[in-house]
């Protein structure tokens, strides 16, 4: 289960997350990591745009919490995989200022009693590689790789840890 903060314009149109600039970074992570769109359930924290586009607060995550709840008690996530600060925040119940580049690419545990026995891997939001991939790209292909490894790892891939390098070349 993909997690990631709220819809932007082209998501809430569509009532898909993650389609846009950041989706087609994400298909390229998933391809990475052998899956598909298909395979994996990916929603977000905030349901719905918010004004301006801007992130998410605390009172539309509490307000939207529900739905976020009745959803990963649906799919039942093995691997749970917040994408940004705003779902990372949710999902490991981390202050509002906590940075995801201090989670980020690493195993991480929720005192959230819906994600206590879960594994959990943040990983930063795809827009970083949109907008800044000069700077971004060498960290996140090394949290690819590690998510490559922990997919091993939790034998919900046959691999060897170098494989996932295939699907990442662009």
């Amino acid at each position: 289960m993909i997690i990631g903060q709220n819809p932007g314009n082209e998501e809430d149109k569509l009532g898909k997350p993650l389609i846009g600039a950041s989706g087609k970074w994400l298909d390229r992570i998933l391809k990475a990591i052998c899956h598909t769109r298909e395979e994996v359930y990916i929603t977000n924290t905030v349901k719905c745009l918010t004004p301006d586009n801007r992130l998410p607060e605390a009172g539309e995550i509490a307000t939207c919490a529900y739905w976020l709840i009745k959803e990963v008690k649906a799919v039942n996530p093995v691997l749970v995989i917040p994408i940004g600060a705003v779902a990372m925040q949710a999902v490991l119940c981390t202050p509002p200022d906590a940075r995801i580049t201090e989670h980020a690419g690493k195993i991480a545990k929720s005192p959230v009693t819906l994600f206590k026995d879960r594994t959990i891997f943040p990983l930063l939001h795809p827009q970083t590689l949109a907008y800044n991939k000069s700077r971004n790209y060498e960290p996140y292909c090394e949290h690819v790789a590690n998510l490559f490894q922990l997919l091993i790892d939790l034998e919900i891939l046959e691999a060897e840890r170098e494989d996932w390098r295939e699907g990442f070349r662009f």
